[in-house]
């Protein structure tokens, strides 16, 4: 199940991959973030 929790997740990930410039981590985190986003705002629009 998608959870806000998840988001928050990649988010901190994403903060700690910028810090220690870990490129692949970031791109990967990014897509992750971007897909997260898209899935919940498809499932607030079905609610």
């Amino acid at each position: 199940m998608l959870t806000p929790q998840a988001c928050l997740c990649s988010e901190e990930l994403l903060a700690v991959a910028k810090e220690k410039q870990w490129q692949r981590q970031i791109e990967t985190n990014n897509r992750v973030k971007e897909r997260l986003e898209q899935i919940i705002g498809s499932l607030k629009g079905i609610s």
